[in-house]
């Protein structure tokens, strides 16, 4: 952000104008590490309000994983019997949608949150960008009590990590670069076009079947592989289940290590410059 003061005769009081920056280089990690406090609100304010009034409360984070892993094991597991990497489906499936639903809850948070946020945005000053870096983190917190079942539900059947478990928080960090940088892109476009607030859940749900979760990605032709990791959740999908379980990784090494960065980084960037951009008209848009 940038001030300026003008004043048009002697005795006439000062007028501070705060606009917003133009560029992308004008982000500023010291005015966001200046908001830190007002980013932890905007967390511990998000968490209190997703249970309150609720009568398990921080057990939703528990039960929607188990009953997505209990749901998908029936019909896919053993109805249909899709192919699990030589892992018992439900330790599969859950391997594969805790990443998921890390990104997929940062990428939705992040997307709605400017326009949730309609009354503060317009009432205060804070670098707008907090909104969508608090869906993170909120996320976060569900992530950390999804992989707690993981675990569990690994033990239930006697599936032991392998040392690759070293690189898992690599795989994590990915999918938090990958779901912060559509929830970025995703927030400014919805608060300028409210039909993107609509389009966004289901533009997750079609990416969600785009993506090895439910079914390995060895099901696609070895020809294929490469265009398919072009979808950034491809290799942050299979990485974690291979570090998780040593299981998987048939992907080549590329898909799984580079391209979820290089393709992440691009879209944070597009997603940067976009919000910034938009930041300019923000308050009269949203």
């Amino acid at each position: 952000m940038t001030d300026s003061e003008t004043s048009a005769d002697q005795g006439t009081p000062h007028i501070r104008v705060i606009s917003p920056d133009r560029n992308l280089t004008s982000l500023n990690p010291r005015e966001l590490w200046r908001y830190r406090a007002f980013l932890h609100i905007l967390v511990w304010r998000d968490l209190k309000v997703r249970y309150k009034q609720t009568v398990v409360g921080l057990a939703w984070a528990l039960f929607e994983p188990l009953a997505m892993t209990l749901i998908f094991s029936i019909f896919l597991g053993y109805l249909i019997r899709v192919p699990s990497n030589d892992l018992p489906y439900p330790v599969f499936f859950l391997a594969g949608f805790v990443p998921w639903q890390f990104f997929s809850k940062t990428a939705m948070g992040g997307g709605q949150s400017l326009v949730a946020n309609r009354e503060i945005v317009t009432k205060l000053y804070f670098p707008r960008l907090l909104l969508p870096a608090s869906a993170l983190f909120v996320s976060l917190a569900d992530f950390i009590l999804a992989l707690v079942v993981l675990f569990g539900l690994m033990a239930f059947f006697g599936v032991v990590p392998t040392m690759s478990i070293l690189a898992l928080p690599l795989f994590v960090v990915y999918a938090a670069f990958c779901g912060f940088a559509v929830g970025v892109f995703g927030a400014a476009l919805n608060a300028l076009y409210r039909d993107i607030g609509l389009a966004l859940p289901l533009i997750i749900q079609i990416w969600m079947f785009s993506s090895p979760v439910i079914y390995p990605a060895s099901l696609v032709p070895e020809r294929f592989q490469l265009i398919y990791g072009l979808n950034p959740m491809v290799g942050i999908i299979e990485g974690f289940r291979w570090a998780l379980t040593g299981a998987g990784g048939t992907v080549p090494g590329v898909v799984m290590f580079v391209m979820p960065l290089v393709i992440s980084v691009i879209m944070l960037a597009v997603g940067l410059a976009f919000f910034v951009r938009a930041e300019r008209n923000l308050v009269d848009r949203i």
